[in-house]
């Protein structure tokens, strides 16, 4: 006979690393690609083109990033669009389909490994 909650039971260890991203705060997802990444405050500043105070800024708690500097941030990084819409989500934020929003979709899934130069200039 086959036992559906077993079965389900089976999946949820793959999974756990997924759903533990879903109840990390956006500071500590972004601290946690800042750290995997080993990006310091210049090189932030550096690849994002952000102001220097920014990299402290997003290790506070309480700050609330505007949705132009998530964008930045994941432009600048290289994120990918499933980690870029994962830290818009946190900071309550989503695509919204507008020409601007169209045109963010299309540097982070088609400029990959460009500068931000680039990025910025399409």
């Amino acid at each position: 006979m086959f036992d559906l909650s077993r079965e389900l039971a089976k999946d949820l260890p793959a999974s756990a690393p997924e759903q533990e991203k879903v109840r990390v705060s956006l500071c500590d997802r972004v601290q946690q690609i800042l750290d995997a990444k080993e990006i310091s405050s210049s090189d932030l500043q550096a690849l994002t083109l952000l102001e220097r105070g920014t990299y402290y800024k997003l290790k506070k708690q309480d700050y609330k990033p505007s949705f132009v500097t998530i964008i930045a941030l994941c432009v600048g990084l290289d994120l990918d669009i499933s980690i870029t819409t994962e830290l818009l989500n946190k900071a309550g934020y989503s695509f919204d389909g507008s020409e601007r929003h169209c045109a963010y979709v299309a540097v982070i899934t088609r400029f990959a490994g460009q500068s931000i130069f680039v990025k910025n200039e399409f």
